[in-house]
Parts: C-alpha cells; sequence; structure tokens
C-alpha cells in the first residue's frame, strides 16, 4: 500500500535541474555537463524515465509516469523516508547539473496535509545537500531549507507558516553562493520564504 503519492506536473528549468523529491546534484566546478535547459513537462512518459535517475535508499518506493505527471510513491510505513541528518532517505527523481546560477520551479499536484508529510527539492554538493520544502503538522504548512553536512543541520528556512494554497508551486534560486526560497498559490505571483548564502 502507498499512503503518500507525490504527483509533479511540471518543472521549470533554467540553468539546470531535479524533486522528492526532486533531486539536484551540483558536481565539482571543474565539471561541465550539457544540461542548460532542461524540460517543462513529463507529457513523454518515455523520455521522462530516461531523463531522471529514480533512486530509493531505503527501498519500498515507486516511480511511475502517466503522460501528464510524474508520481513517486512512499511506503506507508514506521520508516522515516527523509532527506535528514542520517542522509538522503527520500525517493528521489535525481540529475545531475551544472555548478552554476539556476532558477527551478517546480509545481505539485499533491500536497502535504498530514503530521510529517512534505515535499520539495534537493540542491546537492559534495559533502552536502540542501533541502527546500513545504511540509505539514497536520494542521498547519510551513516552508523550510536546510543545510546537511556531516550528519548535522543547519536551518535557514525554520518552519515559516505558509498558506496551504502555497503548498503547490515551489521556486528555488540560485545567484552565486545565494539561495532563495519561494512559493506560490498560481506560479506566477511569487512569495520570498527565505534567503541565505551557502
Amino acid at each position: 500500500l502507498y499512503r503518500n503519492q507525490l504527483r509533479i506536473v511540471s518543472f521549470f528549468f533554467y540553468f539546470f535541474a531535479c524533486v522528492f523529491f526532486l533531486m539536484i546534484r551540483r558536481p565539482p566546478r571543474s565539471t561541465l555537463f550539457p544540461y542548460t535547459t532542461l524540460f517543462r513537462s513529463f507529457s513523454d512518459p518515455a523520455a521522462s524515465a530516461l531523463l531522471w535517475d529514480e533512486v530509493d535508499a531505503l527501498g519500498g518506493g515507486a516511480f511511475f509516469y502517466t503522460g501528464a505527471q510524474a508520481v513517486i510513491s512512499v511506503p506507508e510505513d514506521t520508516t522515516a523516508h527523509q532527506p535528514w541528518t542520517s542522509g538522503n532517505q527520500a525517493p528521489t527523481l535525481r540529475q545531475t547539473m551544472s555548478d552554476t546560477d539556476f532558477d527551478l520551479m517546480v509545481a505539485f499536484e499533491s500536497a502535504p496535509d498530514e503530521r510529517f508529510e512534505l515535499q520539495g527539492v534537493i540542491v546537492a554538493g559534495p559533502g552536502q545537500y540542501m533541502r527546500f520544502d513545504v511540509d505539514s503538522d497536520g494542521t498547519d504548512t510551513f516552508a523550510f531549507a536546510a543545510r546537511i553536512q556531516g550528519g548535522s543541520a543547519t536551518k535557514f528556512v525554520d518552519s515559516v507558516p505558509i498558506p496551504v494554497d502555497h503548498t503547490g508551486f515551489l521556486r528555488v534560486k540560485r545567484e552565486g553562493d545565494v539561495f532563495t526560497m519561494y512559493t506560490s498559490n498560481d506560479g506566477t505571483s511569487w512569495v520570498t520564504r527565505g534567503s541565505f548564502t551557502n
């Protein structure tokens, strides 16, 4: 049985790629990859499956493409399938990107509404990763961003309350070493939830 199904409608990439969870891996600065603009939807299931690496560290998750969306299912059990200090344990769709500025916008059809449910984006680099997500405590919804490095977490956007209709659109922008997180209720008008240097 799969209780939690993350339904990702589309990604809008400008300089790169990755979700839960979309994961973006930043290679060493000397490495260059041919990805500058990726795709804007999951309308072609075969192409989508080839473009993304499906990673399920704990097992039991499922990935599939409907022709309109990517679906990541997480099994209903007591295991914490999340990216935290013990490592990224969330089922993720991953792509490698160049270590450069980017502006990523992702649309979700799912909305976290139960305690501990979350969805978002991971940006990973050598020895660390940053998570940008929206989550629920069962009553309210929040924006959250943190860096996980060496088994410890540094919170940058610490459970900032957001309207429930802002869980469907998430944006992460990188300019140099500055990362900014936004949410939106329509994918057009964005509200800044936090900005930090990494």
